[in-house]
């Protein structure tokens, strides 16, 4: 319990763990079947940023 309260504690400060708006459309999407295209192109675009 103690290393897990370590490492939770860590990983909430800098908000790596948060959902935001594009996380949140992007699971929506990934889950609907017409936004499989959606996802892929995000995917390509993110890739393509990074």
């Amino acid at each position: 319990p103690y290393l897990r309260d370590r490492v939770r504690a860590k990983s909430s400060k800098p908000h790596y763990n948060d959902m935001n708006v594009l996380s949140m459309h992007a699971l929506i999407g990934a889950y609907k079947p017409e936004g499989y295209e959606w996802v892929e192109e995000l995917r390509e675009t993110i890739s393509g940023n990074v």
